[in-house]
């Protein structure tokens, strides 16, 4: 079912003849680093097609498969949208509504219900919205989703510290760093708070899941961080 799914999204073309495998994220995205170092290469398919690795190979040993493969359909259809809208991660919590608008026709019925949910749980988690999504995989869906940009982005970034290479560093890089290093704490910390909130209203353990998630992510930043330090640049604590 996961592989049609994706095969079945990739089909469509958005209104400007954009498919998931050609259209790049973060291009759009106002104020930020992201342009520069993405394109060309992290394509909508590529970012689903890791999560669907991701669910299963994070998840796989703590959650049962029926549960993976519904947290991988909420993965695959989340951000169809972005053939319509462009770069919905840019938007605000009074766009909300934007994020759904028109999508309803490229979704599958089913998904398009999942992707209501995602909105309100990335709502609930970034935004302060006082509204719960039905599902608590809408939460994991989105904390899933948060991570695979954190990781993918300081992947790029490791590789730009390569191609920049010699003696001195790159003033520029090493902004991008302290940027990236600020954003991924502040997320994480405000994660674990919405949860902490809301956490008691599922039967499902989203503190301890949370902590699993954020634990992986720390050991995969760290990574990239060893490397970094050794070209030169400064990193910050994964907190």
């Amino acid at each position: 079912m996961i592989k049609d799914r994706l095969t079945y999204y990739n089909k469509l073309v958005g209104p400007r003849g954009d498919r998931l495998a050609t259209l790049y994220r973060f291009q759009v995205k106002p104020n930020s680093d992201y342009p520069r170092i993405y394109l060309p290469f992290d394509s909508l398919l590529n970012h689903k097609s890791r999560l669907v690795r991701e669910t299963k190979r994070w998840l796989g040993d703590l959650l049962p498969a029926s549960i993976i493969e519904e947290l991988q359909l909420i993965l695959i259809s989340h951000d169809v949208g972005e053939l319509i809208h462009g770069d919905v991660s840019r938007l605000s919590a009074s766009d909300d509504t934007e994020e759904t608008t028109g999508v309803e026709d490229l979704l599958l019925p089913d998904d398009y219900l999942r992707l209501g949910d995602f909105v309100t749980a990335q709502s609930f988690l970034e935004n302060g919205g006082e509204k719960s999504p039905e599902s608590p995989l809408s939460f994991i869906a989105r904390i899933l989703d948060t991570i695979d940009g954190n990781y993918f982005a300081f992947a790029l970034l490791e590789n730009y510290a390569f191609k920049v290479g010699g003696e001195e560093t790159d003033p520029a890089l090493q902004l991008m760093l302290d940027r990236s290093y600020s954003y991924v704490n502040k997320i994480r910390e405000k994660y674990r708070q919405r949860i902490a909130h809301i956490a008691s209203s599922f039967d499902l353990d989203l503190v301890s899941i949370l902590r699993h998630l954020q634990t992986t992510e720390t050991e995969l930043l760290r990574k990239f961080g060893k490397t970094l330090t050794a070209e030169g640049y400064r990193i910050s604590e994964i907190i």
